[in-house]
C-alpha cells in the first residue's frame, strides 16, 4: 500500500516530508546533487581551519546511515567508542565514486523506509548504546509536545547525537 492510497493523512504527510528531506525537495538540498559533480581531488582536499574533507563527511554520513539501517533491520551494530571511528583515517577516504554510490544507495533505502506503514513507523527499535537512548528520549519529548493529529513516532530515533 502506498502512502497516496492511505486514508491516514498523518502518515502520508510524514512520508512525503521524509522523502523531500532525503531527496532535496522544497527547502532541502539534494545530498546526491550536492556531491555528484565533485571530482576525487576536490573531494579529498582539506581546507585550512576545517578538520574534514568533503569525502570525509560523506564517509561519516554513510557510516551513520548504515549504522541506523542495521538497527532498523534488527541487527546490533557496534557503536563507536569515539567519534573519530565514524570518520576515515586521514588520507584513507577510499574510492570517491564508491562513497557517492553508497550515499545514493543508503538514501534510497531510507526513502523506501519513508513509505512504511503506520505500524512500521511506530515499531520500537532496540537501543544498542546509551547514545541511542538519549536521542530516543529527546524524540519522545519532542513528539509529546506535537499535536496529536500531526505527531507520529518514527521507526527509528533520529541519530543526531555525536558519539
Amino acid at each position: 500500500m502506498t502512502n497516496e492510497s492511505r486514508s491516514d493523512g498523518t502518515v502520508m504527510a510524514t512520508s512525503q516530508s521524509l522523502t523531500e528531506l532525503l531527496r532535496g525537495k522544497g527547502a532541502h538540498a539534494d545530498p546526491i546533487a550536492s556531491v555528484e559533480d565533485i571530482g576525487p581531488d576536490l573531494a579529498q582536499c582539506r581546507v585550512q581551519g576545517f578538520p574534514h574533507s568533503i569525502a570525509d563527511m560523506v564517509f561519516h554520513m554513510n557510516y551513520w546511515m548504515s549504522y541506523e539501517l542495521r538497527r532498523i533491520r534488527g541487527e546490533k551494530p557496534n557503536y563507536p567508542e569515539h567519534n573519530a571511528e565514524s570518520f576515515p583515517t586521514p588520507g584513507a577516504t577510499g574510492d570517491w565514486d564508491r562513497l557517492k554510490r553508497d550515499l545514493a544507495w543508503l538514501l534510497s533505502e531510507f526513502a523506501s523506509l519513508a513509505q512504511s506503514s503506520r505500524e512500521e513507523f511506530g515499531r520500537q527499535i532496540e537501543t544498542v548504546h546509551e547514545g541511542d537512548k538519549k536521542v530516543a528520549a529527546r524524540w519522545k519529548r519532542f513528539s509529546a509536545k506535537s499535536s496529536p493529529t500531526t505527531a507520529t513516532t518514527p521507526a527509528r530515533s533520529p541519530n543526531s547525537a555525536a558519539p
